[in-house]
């Protein structure tokens, strides 16, 4: 059994992020290390009589793959490698990437989707994000920016949460810069917030439910 398997062939002609497997860096790795004690790392799933999984393992720089899937009676196994590099932030530590399984491609990502039987990037997989679909509110594209910064600066991606304080080794300006975009936009997202419990737009419900999502 060869050829583009995809569950989001399946379900969509043009699949989401959401709709396919897929594997994140930090699966795999925890602090600019293997995750050595939660080894081997298995993504499994099933869709109209297609069962399957990855199972991945860190060796060195590379992540070990060995590729299982079945449809009825025929199975098929197949093992490859995914190269793994490493970034080096000027304010300390080292991250890692994977890289995309197709020779022709390699491009490094953070996220890698199952394309059968490799783990390839978003580009090679021909999926888009939930978001491209719709066009987002202004202020929750603003938001978003302001929890990528929460966590940029190694907090979590809560505006509830204090602010992260500055890492090791990033230069004073650098934090001050995006500490007062971050601090603008959430002044303004609690301002449009109070504004809309005024009016009624938005209820005392609503506003609760939608910060319990974010905890």
């Amino acid at each position: 059994m060869s050829g583009r398997l995809g569950l989001g062939k399946l379900s969509k002609a043009r699949p989401t992020t959401d709709d396919i497997p897929s594997i994140v860096v930090s699966d795999l790795f925890a602090g600019g290390a293997p995750r050595s004690d939660s080894f081997p790392v298995v993504r499994r799933w099933s869709n109209r009589g297609i069962a399957g999984e990855v199972e991945m393992t860190v060796v060195d720089d590379t992540v070990e793959c060995t590729y299982r899937s079945a449809v009825g009676p025929r199975s098929n196994e197949q093992t490859y490698r995914l190269y793994v590099s490493w970034t080096y932030p000027h304010y300390g530590g080292q991250r890692p990437w994977l890289h995309c399984a197709l020779p022709s491609c390699q491009r490094r990502s953070g996220r890698l989707f199952l394309d059968d039987p490799y783990l390839v990037c978003r580009e090679c997989a021909g999926v888009q994000y939930p978001s491209q679909l719709r066009r987002r509110p202004r202020h929750v594209q603003r938001v978003e920016r302001a929890k990528a910064i929460r966590s940029e600066l190694g907090g979590r991606p809560t505006l509830a949460d204090p602010f992260p304080s500055r890492p090791k080794g990033m230069h004073r300006k650098t934090y001050e810069r995006l500490h007062n975009e971050a601090l603008q936009i959430e002044s303004a997202e609690r301002e449009r917030i109070e504004t809309a419990l005024q009016d009624g737009s938005l209820s005392f419900r609503d506003l609760l439910a939608r910060l319990q999502r974010d905890a």
